[in-house]
């Protein structure tokens, strides 16, 4: 692939990932209730960026046990399995976004 299609592909990745944390946060401040909503968006936020440290390391075994090309694929595949599942398991998309936030 060449260089400039790695780089506009990285950033549209980018967008992606950025989109999806500002909607997670935007929906654990709103549907929280407010006596514990800072605890609850902390151990969001931990698990968020507490799981890159960890999941670099497993993605390096992962590369070396198959190669990189495969393992490429197999975070990829994983996330799109775990959201098929939210998306079919949880009540997220029935979610009222009128629905009001205690103060």
């Amino acid at each position: 692939m060449p260089f400039p299609l790695l780089c506009v592909l990285n950033f549209v990745w980018g967008l992606g990932g950025g989109g999806a944390m500002t909607l997670g946060r935007g929906l654990v401040q709103q549907y929280a209730p407010a006596h514990s909503r800072g605890r609850i968006l902390s151990v969001f936020t931990l698990g968020l960026m507490g799981g890159g440290p960890l999941g670099a390391v497993a993605y390096g075994f992962l590369a070396k046990a198959v190669g990189p090309h495969l393992a490429i694929l197999v975070p990829g595949f994983l996330m799109l399995g775990l959201v098929s599942v939210v998306f079919t398991l949880s009540p997220l998309r029935h979610l009222n976004e009128d629905a009001p936030v205690d103060a």
